[in-house]
């Protein structure tokens, strides 16, 4: 049954919902559902309904809302990036991809080489999140990632990582690698799991000694060193591979 996305509160008792503006057209226009077709219908946030047409014009489309549907695509594990601001181009595409693959949370963070580079009006969380629910829908996910502004290293603290299981940092200069790291937690019962990326150029040392403050453990991803974006996509696939998608 085709999936379709739009923006939703839904609260209990509510039995209609009136679809609108691209996805109606979408609907109605390009693959020509008429009054009567079913489909599922998501809100990006974890709930999703079988729904049939009851009523339909070019511009919008009435949908009753039948009953609720399992989506069984969630990863089992949260996976949150804390990602070294790169130029917003390569933000852009860190949050396609992180989507895609199913990382919860994207927190862009300021460092050291990036405090005097950042510029406020060239950050867009609206434009972040259109391109995550073009993600979700491309995948059929059935909830986008917490995006949020940026936030400056220092600023993060033990009692803000509470939370996770495992962080992790890779590091160029760690001579222990991210398969001994991974490999001695994999009987353990990770279910949240941080990871620091360097932005463009890296993290400096003290930064480095600053988040294993907080329990980071760094790592080495090998004896190549990759691209921030590179990175971020690269270590979210092999920890849904490990602890996630089983």
């Amino acid at each position: 049954m085709r999936k379709f996305f739009t923006d939703f509160e839904y609260e209990e008792g509510i039995e209609t919902l009136t679809i609108r503006d691209e996805e109606a057209k979408h609907i109605l226009k390009v693959l020509r559902f008429k009054v009567g077709d079913r489909f599922i219908i998501s809100n990006y946030n974890d709930q999703s309904f079988e729904s049939e047409i009851i009523n339909a014009d070019l511009k919008f489309c009435v949908v009753k809302l039948l009953k609720p549907v399992d989506i069984t695509n969630k990863s089992n594990i949260n996976i949150t990036i804390f990602q070294g601001y790169p130029k917003f181009d390569k933000l852009e595409l860190i949050v396609q991809k992180l989507t895609e693959i199913g990382v919860r949370e994207i927190v862009p963070v300021l460092t050291k080489r990036v405090n005097g580079k950042f510029d406020v009006g060239k950050f867009k969380l609206d434009r972040l999140n259109r391109i995550a629910k073009e993600a979700c829908k491309q995948c059929g996910i059935s909830s986008i990632p917490t995006i949020n502004v940026p936030i400056k290293l220092e600023n993060i603290d033990l009692r803000s990582l509470d939370k996770y299981d495992l962080i992790i940092v890779p590091y160029e200069k760690e001579e222990i690698n991210l398969k001994t790291v991974l490999k001695d937690k994999i009987n353990e019962n990770i279910k949240n799991i941080g990871v620091f990326i360097g932005p463009e150029g890296g993290f400096e040392d003290q930064e480095i000694k600053y988040i294993q403050s907080l329990g980071g453990k760094s790592v080495s991803l090998g004896k190549r060193i990759l691209r921030t974006e590179t990175a971020s996509i690269f270590i979210s696939s092999v920890l849904q591979y490990e602890f996630g998608d089983k």
